[in-house]
């Protein structure tokens, strides 16, 4: 349920104020790469519609499903392509090349990352909002790549906040910690956080 309310949650601000009619998920593409059509055909939109781009950092068969199943109910107002990966380049453009190729010339990229700095710079050039490409930068299936900007006809939107920038992470954080207490007042609370690498990013998390 966590995970679910907090990936509905950073979805709102992109999708506010946005209108299409009912279809289902049109797609979705594992870590790998590997890309998987729709299970049915969608209805084909009309010239302007609004899709949505989810990038998502990808695991196990059960996260990935997680991701799947709390993305879905977005499909009731738009269509939707999930992208695994940390900014994979084979991804994200299958996903674009899904959404375009059913009308969609506006898109809208929300990153479930838990920080908003995660892979931002291969996000931002990968989508054609910056010049300056980033270092090569490592893929799934090991070594680094240096990458080229996707091919795209649509106007972007990004999201540019992380999970953790939500005061809902917060609440969920807490709730858990409620729902293990037993004493509060003779009780310590130990996070586990995978870490950045990087002291200020890290400072920053934990303020």
């Amino acid at each position: 349920m966590a995970r679910h309310g907090l990936i509905a949650l950073s979805l709102t601000a992109l999708l506010a104020g946005c209108s299409a009619a009912p279809r289902p998920v049109v797609t979705s593409a594992p870590a790998e790469a590997r890309f998987e059509p729709a299970p049915q055909p969608a209805p084909t939109p009309t010239s302007g519609d609004v899709g949505v781009l989810v990038m998502a950092h990808g695991g196990s068969d059960g996260w990935n499903a997680t991701v799947k199943d709390a993305v879905a109910p977005l499909s009731d107002r738009l269509p939707v392509a999930l992208a695994f990966g940390m900014a994979n380049p084979g991804t994200m453009q299958a996903a674009v090349d899904e959404l375009e190729s059913r009308g969609v010339d506006r898109i809208a990229v929300v990153r479930l990352f838990i920080s908003g700095s995660s892979f931002l710079h291969p996000t931002e050039y990968l989508l054609g909002l910056r010049d300056d490409a980033p270092p090569p930068f490592p893929m799934h299936r090991g070594g680094t790549h240096e990458v080229e900007p996707l091919r795209l006809s649509s106007a972007v939107a990004l999201d540019r906040e992380g999970l953790v920038d939500g005061d809902e992470v917060a609440r969920v954080l807490a709730g858990r910690a409620a729902g293990l207490s037993a004493d509060p007042s003779n009780e310590v609370v130990l996070l586990l956080g995978h870490g950045n690498g990087r002291k200020a990013v890290n400072d920053r998390l934990i303020r």
